[in-house]
C-alpha cells in the first residue's frame, strides 16, 4: 500500500503547492520523511523475507528481533509522515495555529475578543 501512496506524491504536491494557505517548508519536511519512511518499508520488507528463509535456523531468532525492531521503526516514520502531510492542508494542527488559537483563547478570556466595544455609560 506504499508504493502507490509514495509514487502519487509527486503529483500531489503540483496541486497541493497551488493552493491559498500552503506552506513550501511543510511539504518539503513532508516529502523528506517520506522517502525515509519508504527506504525503511523496503529494508524492514527485505528482512521479513529474510526471516523466511532462516525460519528453523538458528539465525532465525536475530533475524526476527531485527524485523521487529525495524518494522517499529517504519511505524513511528510512518506516523510522523502522515503528520507532517496532514499539516499541509490542516493547518489547525501545525503549531503556527496553536499558538494563534491560545493568544484568542486568552482575549476571550480576558473579554477582549478582539474587538472594541462601546461603551454603555453615556
Amino acid at each position: 500500500a506504499a508504493l502507490p501512496v509514495f509514487f502519487s506524491g509527486e503529483g500531489a504536491e503540483e496541486v497541493a503547492e497551488n493552493l491559498p494557505g500552503v506552506s513550501e517548508n511543510i511539504i518539503e519536511k513532508h516529502e523528506s520523511i517520506a522517502k525515509l519512511a519508504m527506504a525503511s518499508v523496503i529494508i524492514a520488507a527485505v528482512a521479513a523475507i529474510g526471516g523466511l528463509f532462516t525460519a528453523g535456523r538458528q539465525l532465525a531468532r536475530p533475524v526476527k528481533a531485527a524485523t521487529t525492531v525495524l518494522v517499529a521503526i517504519t511505524g513511528i516514520l510512518m506516523a510522523e509522515t502522515a503528520h507532517l502531510g496532514g499539516q499541509i492542508r490542516h493547518t489547525e494542527i501545525s503549531s503556527g495555529f496553536l499558538a494563534s488559537a491560545e493568544a484568542e483563547a486568552e482575549n476571550e478570556a480576558a473579554g477582549n475578543d478582539g474587538e472594541e466595544k462601546e461603551d454603555d455609560d453615556d
